[in-house]
């Protein structure tokens, strides 16, 4: 992931695709040519070849990452399209170095202050799938307790015009007791449209007066610890070719006598987790996943559309 993005200082000529088609040409019928010369030839050609194809992966590689990857002014303007129409105005800053480091492999994982009483945690990567499978994955939150060990049970219990309401039971580690939570999910249609259908959010946040709904739809409310906060946002930006940069952002205050400074110690790792389990349910399951059978899911327009509806994007 991100090969040969900076095997180029900055400033070096690119040789043009049909300049490099001529040279490779060239070269290949020096090989044909050589090859039928004496054995101590063929093998210096051999070897002169096979450095040849090493190099040509090396700038192939090169030259289609910087094509799919935006550079950081580009990706600079679209972060303030994000802090202007996403749910989140308060998304820390990313600068051009830890940018660049994400295309070598590397996540930025960050965990601050949220507010007075709360952690937030930050995860930002690429991912090598296309951005219609990966929030087919995250928004499909009726499935969730298939993709996280930790949450035995993850259902919708009602859909909505342009979000639904999700209930998630997550059997704890001991000695921490069990958690529950109702979830008001979303997708955002305003930063969709002003994006250019270039960036996908969706978001969440506890649901208000959790002990009277799970009542109505018969959950008892006493069965497990109510999470007091978990509000948070996936933000996909589309860069093309099936390449699709994500950001996630969390604040999780899990109740009960966990204290904060004990969420932060985890908290990051937790988020950049669940981040490349949902990429690599993305990449390796999506087609065995998302039969016909399965249930529509929000669109980032907020309306209910099939999976395979969604790759038609």
């Amino acid at each position: 992931m991100g090969i040969g993005i900076w095997l180029e200082p900055k400033g070096a000529r690119q040789l043009s695709v049909e300049k490099m088609t001529k040279k490779y040409m060239h070269l290949l019928v020096n090989f044909l040519t050589w090859s039928c010369q004496p054995p101590s030839g063929i093998f210096k050609t051999m070897k002169l070849l096979s450095k040849i194809i090493i190099v040509s992966l090396l700038i192939a590689a090169s030259s289609e990452i910087k094509a799919l990857a935006l550079s950081f002014s580009e990706f600079q303007s679209l972060f303030q399209t994000i802090k202007q129409y996403g749910s989140n105005k308060k998304l820390p800053e990313i600068t051009q170095d830890a940018y660049e480091k994400i295309f070598k492999g590397n996540a930025i994982v960050r965990v601050g202050k949220a507010d007075a009483d709360n952690k937030f945690a930050f995860v930002v990567k690429h991912a090598d799938v296309s951005i219609q499978k990966l929030w087919a994955v995250i928004i499909d939150r009726a499935h969730y307790h298939i993709f996280t060990k930790e949450i035995t049970e993850s259902r919708i219990l009602d859909k909505m015009n342009d979000h639904f309401l999700t209930y998630i039971f997550i059997d704890a580690p001991f000695p921490i007791s069990d958690r529950q939570q109702l979830l008001d999910c979303f997708a955002n249609k305003e930063l969709f449209n002003h994006s250019n259908k270039k960036m996908w959010e969706h978001y969440w946040k506890i649901t208000e007066g959790q002990e009277k709904i799970l009542a109505r739809y018969n959950k008892n409310p006493k069965k497990a610890q109510l999470v007091q906060k978990n509000n948070g946002q996936w933000i996909l930006v589309d860069y093309g070719a099936h390449k699709t940069l994500v950001i996630a952002y969390s604040i999780n205050n899990p109740g009960g006598s966990v204290p904060q400074s004990v969420v932060g110690l985890v908290a990051g790792d937790k988020l950049e987790s669940a981040v490349n389990t949902m990429i690599s349910w993305a990449q390796k399951k999506f087609t065995s996943h998302f039969t016909k059978d399965h249930e529509k899911i929000l669109a980032p327009d907020e309306t209910y559309k099939s999976a395979t509806e969604l790759l038609g994007y």
